[in-house]
């Protein structure tokens, strides 16, 4: 295939050309040693030159050898046409072609040029080929006006210069430069390199391994099949990987980048951007700016970067890190992992088993459905467990923790904690500080750890552990603490540092180890059992044991 620079100085006019197009066929009306004639339904093309020789072969007159010195076209008749039944052979090109006809008409010439480079300068009224630098194999072309090219076969490269320019690659390797202007670039088929230059461009790589260039403005991308490289450049930029695994780079600018199918890396670089992996196993990076990210199916790595970024996994096994600013995490379906990194982070585990770490911050963590593990890390946060058997820690700072549904193991650590089991067979730790344990429904495990602690031990059958420090053990009625085998028990309670609180019964009056008298009595049993008759029946109505205590006195009681 012959080499074509178009001169950017002398084009004018909204231009098309078809490079190698068969549109409308014509035949050889007459030939002679210096000219050849092609009618093209009435619309007549006249190749010049010295000692042109024709032959007929399959029916079809050729041109097989001479000098030409020039080709013209008559004015008027048909807007498209193209030379058929042309075979160069030892035909040589002499000097320009010149095609006598406005810019503004629709032309296409097929392959006169065996192996010589030529120069296409379009002015106002008539086209000129003349031999041109370029050697490489294709066409190389550059234009200024709003012109459409459309490229067949070779490695062909355009520079389309300032205008609103549609260049199409077709088959080849081709190189696509839009230039100034609102473009639209199509690469066609095999590997090509796009670049809109300026302007808001329409890039498309279709088929092949492609790259594609935004440049400036707001420019829309789409790799199309294969594994594509996709910048968007300055400006606000919207990127499809389309099918392969797929690399997309936002660069400056709010951007929209969507992987498509396969394995891709995306990356949003400045700016506010919208992330969506869609189907396979997917690489997001927010970058600068707050930015949203959506995994979308299969197993993902969403990184949020700098700013206030939301992450959403979706489906699949995916692994989110907000890292830096105040970040959302939601993980979506499947057994996700979930970092806040630094920040006031919220972290939802959402369904399946989950692992959210808040990192540093006051962070919000919530499991969801399923059994998760949570660890709320540095600051003041809330961690609530939601369904399933979860396990969370507060770290450091004065945590809220709630267990919610299913069988939790729940720990505050360091700091002043409130710490609650809800519904559930739960174990409560309040770790370091002077924390507030609720143990809720059902048959829990409360361990107050160092620190002068509140402890409620809640409905249910209760096993509680002040550990070290002052700690108060409280109990409001009936309901919270049974009798007999249903009644709650209290571990290493210290007579005269740990104290017993029914407040809230109501009216209750401490009898010491005597016998009932009379109605809302509480009274000391030397086997280590606290016992309450609240109707004055002289029946025990709740009691509290309290392993291995056998001295206790009012002092030891608020009522």
């Amino acid at each position: 295939m012959a080499n074509i620079n178009y001169n950017s100085a002398l084009l004018s006019g909204s231009d098309v050309f078809y490079y190698l197009n068969e549109l409308k066929t014509g035949t050889i009306s007459s030939a002679t040693a210096t000219s050849v004639t092609y009618d093209i339904g009435g619309f007549l093309v006249t190749i010049t030159g010295v000692g042109l020789v024709t032959s007929v072969v399959g029916g079809k007159l050729y041109l097989t050898s001479g000098v030409i010195d020039g080709i013209s076209m008559s004015s008027g008749g048909s807007t498209y046409f193209t030379i058929t039944g042309l075979n160069m052979g030892g035909a040589k090109f002499n000097k320009a072609l010149q095609l006598d006809e406005a810019g503004t008409n629709t032309r296409a010439l097929e392959n006169l040029f065996q192996s010589t480079p030529y120069v296409f300068n379009q002015g106002n009224a008539a086209d000129y080929f003349g031999p041109g630098a370029t050697t490489s194999d294709g066409i190389e072309i550059l234009l200024t006006a709003a012109n459409v090219f459309n490229l067949n076969g070779g490695n062909d490269t355009v520079y389309s210069g300032s205008g609103n320019d549609t260049l199409f690659g077709g088959t080849g390797n081709d190189q696509l430069y839009g230039g100034d202007g609102a473009d639209s670039i199509d690469g066609g088929d095999d590997d090509d390199y796009l670049e809109g230059g300026r302007g808001n461009d329409t890039l498309i790589g279709g088929e092949g391994v492609d790259g594609l260039y935004g440049g400036g403005e707001n420019d829309v991308l789409d790799g199309g099949d294969d594994d594509d490289v996709i910048y968007g450049g300055l400006g606000n930029d919207t990127g499809y990987g389309g099918a392969g695994n797929d690399y997309l780079y936002g660069e400056a600018g709010n951007d929209a980048l969507y992987g498509g199918v396969g394995a891709d890396v995306l990356t949003g670089d400045a700016g506010n951007d919208l992330l969506v992996g869609a189907e396979d196993d997917d690489y997001l990076y927010g970058g600068l700016g707050n930015d949203t990210l959506n995994g979308g199916d299969d197993e993902d790595y969403l990184y949020g970067g700098a700013g206030n970024d939301s992450l959403v996994g979706a489906g699949g096994v995916d692994n989110l890190d907000g890292a830096e600013g105040d970040d959302t995490l939601n993980g979506g379906d499947d057994v996700d992992y979930l970092d806040g990194g630094e920040g006031n982070d919220l972290l939802i585990g959402g369904n399946g088993n989950d692992t959210l770490y808040g990192g540093e911050g006051n962070d919000t963590l919530r499991g969801g459905s399923n059994n998760d593990y949570l660890d709320a890390g540095d600051g003041d946060d809330s961690v609530d467990g939601d369904d399933g058997a979860d396990v969370m820690y507060g770290g450091s700072g004065n945590d809220t923790l709630n267990g919610g549904l299913g069988n939790d193991n729940v720990s505050g650590d360091a700091g002043m904690d409130v710490v609650s089991g809800n519904d559930g067979n739960d174990t409560l730790y309040g770790g370091g500080g002077a924390d507030t344990i609720y143990g809720g429904i059902n048959n829990d495990q409360i361990y107050g750890g160092s620190g002068a602690d509140q402890i409620y031990g809640g409905e249910g059958i209760d096993t509680l552990y002040g550990d070290s420090g002052a700690d108060t053990f409280v109990w409001s009625s009936v309901l919270e603490t049974g009798n007999g085998a249903t009644r709650d028990t209290v571990f290493d309670f210290q007579s005269g540092e740990d104290l017993i609180d029914l407040r809230g019964f109501g009216g209750l009056t401490f009898v010491g180890t005597a016998g009932f008298t009379g109605a809302n009595q509480v009274r000391f049993l030397t086997s280590g059992v606290l016992a309450g008759d609240l109707n004055g029946d002289a029946i025990i109505d709740f009691q509290i044991r309290l392993q291995g205590v056998s001295q206790f006195d009012a002092s030891d009681i608020l009522l």
